[in-house]
């Protein structure tokens, strides 16, 4: 069974945000003295009719709202208020998360400090001499993320496990799946990444791969099998992940590193054994590895008391300087180039606001707010007087860039310029030369666009013993 979402932006006023979520955020910062102003760039997630469960409850829409909290710098708030609240709200000293209580018939939710959630020592299974398949790379110049919005659709796959411990309730779990999804969107947003919702599969029947073995590395390996061969070529994803009802030893979470767009190795399991709000940053830690995030160590520099890559659960929401680093190194290579592919327009419900430039639309500058300092793009998704485009790598001050300015510089010499035309803002497509060709005076060879030297590549793996 298979659902489609989408996260797209709504234009909404303050005045039109629920009651229940401005009490909420009031309740929440009581303690610290500060209101919390929720800005009018919301998220929301959407489905066709044709595919809402066939129970007829429907999926909830215009329920998901993204914030900050007025005058601290880097606070992030989100909300979801569909089937009562559910979100969290992080500033430099506090992390608060909020659920509904079970089988509450009043309206009673559960406000707490994430940090107290006991995560009984749960670690990532990640360990970077086992998993690692990122064997190629060099040092590539660091690509700047805010140049390019980027896109990472999201495949998820339940467990026949989980899907029991959930009642077979179909409904819920696609519910639970979506929330699932906007939290880590909104861990994201920093790295000027969306994520999109493509699909979910639900084992109803029993679990179509082994998943009670002693390693978290093994149900990894069949995950990946599973996908490469059953299915890839049904759901055209970034990377799968597996929902899983139970943990490997102390790993709740695995996957492999700086495979974001590889075709059979962009694989992850998450264990939902903790509150959604915590599976959240399980998520976003295990996607930051496909996105070529390591382990924080004690000399990364992260500006709450802890970071998402932070090799032991925990209740963070930010990235650290490292990880931020390692993902810019993945962008400016090719290796992360699906995530610049924006969601098919004919997957798209076409909405004036969600930043995708659906069909009809010139441009699209989000909500009102980001509109009203756009210089190119009106509210109603269409250019300004004179303007030509509002973004790309040929595009400035909103026009086309004369033809024959570089638009992308070769990070090798196996890589080639790329330069404007004169009539589009986009780049043209990467060119660089064929793998096998020679490269270093003949003495490497041309791999994934770098001269790669397969000397210098042992040495950097063994150490400079003699073979």
């Amino acid at each position: 069974m298979k659902y489609l979402f989408h996260t797209l932006s709504s234009r909404m006023s303050k005045s039109q945000v629920p009651f229940t979520v401005l009490c909420l955020a009031l309740t929440m910062l009581s303690s610290i003295g500060h209101a919390l102003t929720l800005n009018t760039s919301f998220y929301e997630v959407t489905i066709p009719k044709k595919l809402e469960p066939k129970d007829g409850r429907g999926i909830e829409n215009d329920c998901y709202y993204q914030g900050y909290v007025e005058g601290i710098k880097g606070s992030i708030v989100a909300l979801s208020t569909c089937s009562g609240l559910r979100g969290f709200l992080q500033t430099k000293t506090l992390n608060y998360g909020i659920q509904p209580m079970e089988s509450s018939y009043n309206f009673q939710h559960l406000v707490y400090r994430m940090k107290d959630v006991d995560f009984e020592n749960s670690t990532c299974g990640v360990e970077t001499e086992i998993t690692r398949m990122d064997m190629f790379i060099t040092e590539p110049p660091i690509s700047n993320i805010k140049e390019r919005r980027r896109y990472v659709e999201l495949a998820l796959v339940i467990d026949y496990e989980w899907y029991s411990h959930r009642q077979k309730n179909t409904t819920m779990i696609v519910k639970e799946m979506v929330q699932l999804v906007y939290l880590v969107d909104a861990m994201y947003d920093t790295l000027n990444i969306d994520f999109v919702l493509l699909g979910i599969e639900i084992w109803t029947n029993e679990s179509l791969i082994d998943i009670v073995q002693e390693v978290g590395e093994e149900v990894l390996m069949d995950f990946r099998q599973w996908t490469s061969q059953h299915f890839r070529d049904r759901m055209h994803y970034d990377e799968a992940c597996l929902i899983l009802n139970r943990k490997y030893a102390a790993t709740i979470g695995m996957a492999y590193v700086g495979t974001i767009c590889s075709r059979y190795s962009s694989v992850l399991f998450i264990s939902f054994i903790y509150p959604l709000e915590t599976v959240s940053v399980i998520l976003a830690h295990e996607t930051g590895h496909t996105l070529n995030m390591q382990h924080d160590s004690t000399r990364c520099n992260c500006p709450f008391d802890v970071c998402i890559m932070l090799p032991k659960l925990s209740s963070a929401i930010h990235f650290s300087e490292c990880s931020i680093k390692r993902y810019t190194e993945l962008i400016s290579s090719t290796r992360a180039d699906c995530t610049l592919n924006v969601p098919l327009p004919e997957k798209i419900f076409s909405l004036c606001g969600n930043k995708l430039v659906d069909r009809a639309e010139e441009c699209d500058c989000g909500n009102e707010k980001e509109c009203k300092a756009d210089p190119c793009c009106r509210p109603h998704c269409m250019l300004k007087k004179g303007a030509q485009c509002t973004s790309g790598l040929c595009c400035k001050h909103c026009k086309f860039i004369k033809k024959g300015k570089p638009c992308r510089a070769p990070v090798s010499e196996c890589d080639l310029t790329e330069y404007c035309s004169g009539v589009s803002a986009t780049c043209p497509p990467d060119f660089y030369f064929l793998d096998g060709t020679p490269c270093n005076d003949g003495q490497s060879v041309c791999y994934n666009k770098t001269c790669y030297d397969p000397n210098r590549h042992c040495r950097e793996l063994f150490g400079k013993r003699k073979f």
